[in-house]
């Protein structure tokens, strides 16, 4: 009888140990999954950095644009005078400036809007 005393006490603190161990083990996955830096931070992060790439590149492409824009300024004469003819409207001395404007009155070609 002593015996079977002895080995259900043995049993209990065994048992504690395992919830005790099994407890700590999820707490520690579930930190490392719901953490700060767990496992989902990292998913979230990864996601941020392919669009952050994604908008690196695109400024590239924006910053490799303006700076043929401002070559173009700086040594392409035809290129300054397309813009200050389209942007700004001037014209050369003695050229003369023909304005189209269409009709109000003919209603954009549609035939039944006369006054």
């Amino acid at each position: 009888m002593t015996s079977s005393r002895q080995d259900t006490r043995n049993e209990k603190p065994d048992r504690y140990l395992y919830w005790l161990v099994g407890g700590v083990c999820a707490i520690l996955l579930g930190a490392a999954i719901l953490g700060r830096d767990g496992l989902l931070a990292v998913i979230v992060n990864q996601r941020r950095l392919g669009e952050l790439r994604g908008e690196v590149t695109r400024l590239y492409e924006e910053n490799r644009v303006l700076q043929n824009q401002i070559h173009s300024l700086r040594s392409d004469l035809t290129y300054i005078e397309r813009i200050a003819r389209e942007d700004l409207g001037l014209v050369k001395p003695g050229e003369t400036v023909y304005e189209f404007v269409p009709d109000r009155n003919r209603g954009g070609g549609k035939a039944g809007k006369q006054p």
